[in-house]
């Protein structure tokens, strides 16, 4: 995660004894360009997911369902946020408000208070992270249900069941001019923000649980070990590309590139105009992979052995 002028990655910290049975992560915050390192700090939460960064505060997630708040400027923990039961999910920030979810809860915190603005409670658990959208958030739930809330009081918007099939796992949505694109088992679909309903469901020619990524072409979406992009507004298949490795998670989209982590220790470039492969990066000693992210004109990944690097 990045503020522009700050890179954040969480490590786990190993136990130092066989009665520490938790995880606990260390936070690293690294300035840009120089990767020079400004503070670290270790926090009670689980497991954690990606942390969550506004203009002062760094939010971490994790398995306790508990929010730590950490101060960008120094690290210094200035908050903790006890949500209750549950796993607290991947969450976003938008506009005031934290949203997240733990089990089958959605919470809003408000970033200036640090106080529950609203919370809500679906008759089925959450799946993945949020999409929100003006004062429109999405959630996906278990069994193939989409689900809307209104960002601005916690109500209910619009539910659908099953959008695909009710034995399906979907993605996290993605939203793009007034569309949620999610993809579930063999499909690729386009749903309407504002009730709903469905735009187009396309096949695809493999099964995949990650969710879309939008490019300057199209939406891009990953199978084993195909790759797919479709106009979003008819659904129409540009073209297909075939990796010689399975995607390990969703793409990220640059202005006429797409990079793809794939099982075989290498992010592979794309050209979003034909599907071709321009390019890869290989992992040093054939580490796995993670995250990536893009700050200007400038790819960042994680893997195994060396922590963050970059390229141009």
């Amino acid at each position: 995660m990045h503020d522009g002028s700050t890179l954040y990655i969480s490590v786990p910290t190993l136990p130092t004894s066989h009665s520490e049975e938790e995880l606990k992560p260390t936070f690293i915050a690294l300035e840009w360009p120089s990767g020079t390192q400004k503070w670290t700090q270790t926090v009670d939460n689980e497991y954690p997911y990606q942390p969550i960064v506004d203009e002062n505060s760094l939010y971490t997630l994790g398995y306790n369902a508990t929010i730590t708040v950490l101060d960008t400027g120094s690290g210094e923990i200035t908050d903790s946020i006890d949500l209750g039961y549950g796993w607290l999910d991947r969450g976003i920030h938008h506009g005031e408000r934290l949203l997240g979810s733990a089990d089958s809860q959605i919470y809003a915190l408000s970033t200036e208070s640090h106080t529950l603005d609203w919370e809500f409670e679906s008759d089925r658990e959450f799946v993945g992270g949020p999409a929100a959208s003006g004062n429109t958030l999405v959630f996906a739930t278990q069994y193939g249900g989409l689900i809307a809330i209104d960002t601005e009081d916690g109500s209910l918007t619009w539910k659908r069941s099953s959008i695909m099939g009710s034995r399906t796992s979907l993605s996290s949505p993605m939203i793009h001019d007034g569309s949620i694109f999610i993809s579930s088992g063999s499909q690729l679909g386009s749903f309407s923000l504002t009730d709903g309903s469905t735009n187009w469901t396309i096949p695809l020619g493999g099964d995949t649980t990650l969710s879309p990524t939008l490019t300057d072409q199209g939406i891009v979406v990953c199978t084993d070990n195909q790759v797919y992009c479709h106009a979003g507004d008819s659904g129409e298949r540009k073209w297909e590309s075939e990796l010689p490795g399975q995607p390990m998670s969703s793409g990220v989209g640059t202005p006429g590139a797409v990079f793809i982590p794939t099982k075989r220790n290498r992010i592979y470039k794309l050209d979003t105009q034909s599907g071709g492969v321009d390019d890869f990066i290989e992992a040093e000693a054939g580490a796995d992979f993670y995250s990536l992210s893009v700050l200007g004109d400038h790819l960042f990944y994680s893997e195994k052995s060396t922590g963050i690097i970059y390229h141009t």
